[in-house]
């Protein structure tokens, strides 16, 4: 009988058999991959209590290179998970970009043509930011150390995956079964022999990059580009009379191709160099001859008549890559690719991070509610829906940077301001909108403005319609945007998105309006004795501790604080916890004590009455799935009722 191992603390079957030097383990999540993508979906994972492995081939974390811009939906994510801290204050924030193109005078030589104030500053409390990849890397780990759920499992190979008829079995099985072997450095140097394991699960993600072994093994099919770019990135301490060194530039030479720069934290800038274009399968250019002197040489002629050269350099590659995209994102919704794996392109917008953390950010919270058994699965079918036209998207306008990219000096060159807006919303993540579906009511904006009804997405259906007028700047299937608030119990100013953070429970943004006012209180009592049946969402689906609660109720009103007592108002929307007493951070208010109003502010950015209110219901990853009146509790009711299970009660 083989040894039967569970690090999971799961409950062994007794017909457990296998090799006889081959251990069985079994779990209920297991991500193959530990880079930004599979972090961010362990740290759900860890979230959620989850009896999950995440599993790595390298030896180490990144420590240098990589991937190093952050776009602020991004850090907003972070930010969600408690760590953005710890990555700003490392971070270089990107506030100017300057297009640079050959003198008119003497096109041997650059000129700045233009400076451009950073857009995506404007859409979040967070810039856009440069940071290398290990310092994201860290930020998690040090997450899942703290949390003391899972913790990464390095020198891990994947050796064989079986899953037989995945799409018959019951979730409740472990029908994936994944073969590896692992051992530490020192265990092999000493001469011992790998451990073999054969890992049982119910869920397996390919977090596991461009050349995901997932994604092979599982039979995903790939639409995939015939041409490859090739382009040299370093990053150095440079020794330069470039004037905009420590800004974000795009640098475009007559004769010698094109540079983009980006300052990073400490002295370090990084160059992406552009190098060739060859088609698929062309070896008329070899990388592996390509030296990092090489790529210097390349950039400092495009720099001229600057002098660039470097003092110290940490890290250089050649990347080369080819637009490709899977074809779908799940198999059975039992085996998911995120990140990479599903989409890969060139490094011209900065993107790649910044989507495969957010792929993981919209599945985790759904896989960790499914396999809670607290949502029906059928809610899984989103993640398909949703971030396969991301990735698509992120393809269609990567093939125009990148294009912009080669094609050198142009009119979109000069002018790049005009040119980068139409990249802003989805570069920065903040434009991002998802499609009708059972976790997104349609809304009803278009209908009125034109006559047409927005469409399902594909393969999911919505009954019910978002109220657009009741908010007139918030878009249902966005990131519900953070403003400033202030807490009615101790009148501290707060942003709307720090208690919104990433915990898995839905929010019902309850804009109760000005409770001085007799009719409206009226209002918002009639909907607190709602919630406060055992009928309704709250009273069915809400556990018996706070900090568990699948659903939250968090009310911004609009008084004075210094009018409205807290405790004066319905315990629903400030509930009491029998050993913890009162939760003082439901409830916010316009007002502060020195009637100076940040909330009235806020209440006119997301486009709310303030005399009448509304409610605004957000998912775990701050999107909005529906706009509607206070009195509309049994339409929430019911949209909860598609989504949730039994189990939930």
């Amino acid at each position: 009988m083989p040894e039967i191992i569970s690090s999971v603390n799961l409950e062994m079957p007794s017909s457990a058999t296998g090799p006889e030097d081959q251990r069985i383990s079994y779990t209920d999540l297991l991500i193959v991959g530990a880079g930004p993508a599979g972090l961010t979906l362990a740290a759900w994972a860890s979230r959620f209590g989850l009896k999950a492995r995440i599993i790595d081939d390298k030896a180490t974390q990144v420590y240098h290179g990589r991937a190093d811009g952050l776009h602020p939906r991004t850090v907003e994510i972070l930010d969600s998970f408690g760590i953005a801290t710890s990555i700003t204050d490392k971070a270089q924030p990107i506030r100017e970009i300057c297009s640079w193109n050959p003198s008119e005078k003497d096109e041997s030589r650059i000129e700045r043509s233009q400076r451009i104030r950073d857009p995506e500053q404007d859409l979040s409390r967070y810039p856009q930011m440069s940071l290398k990849q290990g310092c994201i890397e860290g930020a998690f780990l040090d997450l899942l150390q703290r949390e003391g759920v899972l913790q990464v499992e390095r020198n891990v190979v994947t050796k064989s995956i079986s899953y037989d008829d995945i799409h018959e079995k019951e979730r409740s099985e472990h029908a994936i079964k994944l073969n590896i072997s692992h051992s530490d450095e020192t265990q092999l140097s000493n001469g011992a022999r790998p451990i073999h394991e054969q890992i049982r699960t119910k869920y397996l993600v390919g977090a596991d990059g461009a050349h995901s072994w997932v994604r092979g093994k599982c039979g995903f099919e790939i639409d995939k580009n015939r041409s490859q770019k090739h382009f040299g990135v370093f990053d150095i301490v440079p020794l330069t009379n470039f004037p905009d060194v420590r800004l974000s530039c795009v640098i475009h030479s007559a004769h010698h191709g094109s540079v983009m720069t980006l300052p990073r934290e400490g002295r370090l800038v990084r160059c992406y160099v552009q190098l060739a274009e060859t088609g698929d399968g062309d070896e008329s250019f070899d990388t592996k001859k390509i030296s990092f002197e090489d790529i210097l040489d390349k950039a400092q002629k495009i720099f001229s008549p600057f002098q660039l050269q470097s003092a110290a350099c940490e890290w250089w590659s050649v990347y080369t890559v080819d637009h490709q995209i899977t074809k779908t994102t799940s198999l059975h919704n039992r085996v998911f690719l995120v990140g990479d794996a599903v989409h890969a392109h060139t490094p011209t917008m900065g993107a790649g991070m910044n989507v495969s953390i957010q792929d993981s950010f919209n599945l985790g919270w759904k896989l960790g509610m499914v396999i809670k058994g607290l949502a029906k699965p059928d809610l899984l079918d989103t993640y398909q829906s949703e971030r396969h036209e991301v990735a698509t998207t992120l393809l269609d306008l990567d093939r125009q940077m990148s294009q912009f990219f080669v094609d050198g000096p142009c009119e979109d060159s000069v002018n790049y301001d005009e040119f980068r807006k139409k990249f802003t919303p989805f570069l920065s993540g903040i434009g991002v909108t998802y499609g009708p579906s059972i976790i997104r009511a349609k809304d009803d904006h278009a209908e009125q403005t034109n006559g047409d009804s927005e469409p399902d997405t594909k393969g999911q259906r919505c009954k019910f319609r978002s109220k657009q007028n009741l908010a007139r700047n918030v878009r249902t299937g966005q990131r519900l945007s953070s403003h400033s608030v202030v807490n009615q119990a101790d009148a501290s100013p707060r942003h709307v998105h720090e208690f919104m953070n990433a915990t898995g429970s839905w929010s019902i943004m309850l804009f109760a309006g000005d409770l001085r006012d007799a009719t409206q209180r009226k209002r918002i009592d009639k909907l607190a004795a709602h919630f406060s049946s055992k009928k309704s969402i709250v009273g069915r689906y809400c556990r018996p501790k706070v900090s568990e609660a699948v659903v939250e109720i968090i009310t911004i009103h609009s008084a004075p604080r210094v009018e409205i007592e807290l405790l004066d108002l319905p315990e629903v929307l400030h509930p009491c916890h029998e050993k913890l007493g009162y939760d003082y951070w439901k409830v916010f208010t316009s007002e502060s004590s020195d009637g100076k109003s940040d909330v009235e502010d806020s209440y006119q950015r997301y486009g709310v009455d303030p005399g009448h209110g509304c409610m605004i219901v957000c998912r775990p990853d701050q999107h909005v799935s529906l706009i509607c009146e206070i009195e509309d509790v049994d339409m929430v009711d019911d949209c909860f009722d598609q989504i949730l299970t039994e189990n939930s009660r």
